[in-house]
């Protein structure tokens, strides 16, 4: 081997080497930039992290001043009510008996109203016994009332049974009916074909008849008139058979005492056809004050007209 051959043998190896050398290097690098770039990438993944952490502490920051505002003002609010309550202490106390008051009040009322119940039917009950649908008739004319037993009224034995006079009158014919029927649905008594011919007496001046006709029965019960003038407002019941009412038993109706004219009491209870000469009661008193007789009709409301019974045994 000559020297020159030697020679391009050694500078071979030495390039060999040094392109190995460069090449490791190269592949080294790659690597290092590889590793930069994901160092890159990183870091900016961490500032947007960072970034948006920093945006919510921000926000979070915001709602706590929020809350601290909003509890400052529950604060000041709850400061104003232990003010308003060392105040309102008086008021309370007050408020409370008032309460205390009102129920007592509305329990004393429910049991005015329960004893005006009770009260109503015991006088209904009482009172119904002597209360009677009179029917008369004179050809082809009839008419239809209610009637009451007098006598039981003034407490005596003779016999006696009160009504209007315009029940047992004729509208088509001349005088009063010929006969009459009367039946006590209530107390179990009837009486058929009463004659009115120079059976009854006409009261002067007012519209009642006292028909004269014996009982077969006793008055179970005493029945006490209203001797004294009756205050406005008070309650009243209206008994009897009105046409509009029941037809085979007693009808009752209720209402108030709103005036006194002439001798009749002007009432709010309702007074139909047919209730003519049956009985007005005081529910109070427990009395008789008359006989329901007419009904005066105005533009808003109608008014009952209530024969005063004093009127009648004055005369």
């Amino acid at each position: 081997m000559n020297k020159n051959s030697f020679f391009i043998i050694i500078i071979l190896f030495i390039l060999f080497f040094i392109s190995i050398f460069f090449y490791n290097r190269n592949i080294y690098l790659e690597d290092e930039i590889i590793k930069i770039k994901d160092i890159i990438q990183s870091n900016h993944d961490n500032k947007l992290i960072l970034l948006k952490n920093t945006q919510d502490i921000i926000k979070l920051n915001e709602n706590v001043n929020k809350n601290i505002q909003s509890n400052v003002i529950i604060l000041q609010k709850i400061q104003e009510l232990e003010k308003k309550n060392k105040i309102s202490d008086l008021e309370l106390n007050t408020t409370k008996e008032l309460i205390a008051q009102n129920i007592y009040s509305l329990n004393k009322t429910l049991q005015i109203i329960n004893y005006d119940k009770n009260k109503i039917k015991q006088v209904v009950d009482k009172w119904k016994k002597i209360i009677g649908k009179i029917q008369c008739k004179k050809d082809d004319d009839d008419s239809q009332g209610s009637i009451i037993i007098f006598s039981a009224l003034l407490q005596q034995n003779k016999s006696g049974l009160l009504t209007n006079y315009h029940v047992i009158e004729s509208d088509k014919y001349s005088g009063e009916m010929d006969k009459c029927n009367i039946n006590f649905t209530e107390g179990n008594l009837k009486l058929d074909n009463i004659f009115l011919k120079d059976n009854f007496e006409k009261i002067d001046k007012l519209d009642a008849v006292l028909i004269n006709e014996d009982l077969p029965v006793p008055v179970p019960f005493k029945y006490n008139i209203c001797k004294k003038d009756l205050a406005l407002g008070s309650n009243i019941l209206i008994i009897g058979y009105p046409k509009v009412g029941a037809q085979n038993s007693i009808t009752v109706t209720e209402g108030i005492i709103s005036g006194y004219e002439d001798g009749y009491y002007i009432t709010s209870a309702k007074i139909g056809r047919g209730n003519s000469g049956g009985a007005a009661i005081s529910v109070d008193n427990d009395c008789y004050m008359g006989i329901p007789t007419l009904v005066m009709k105005g533009k808003v409301a109608n008014l009952g007209r209530i024969l005063d019974i004093r009127k009648i045994i004055d005369n």
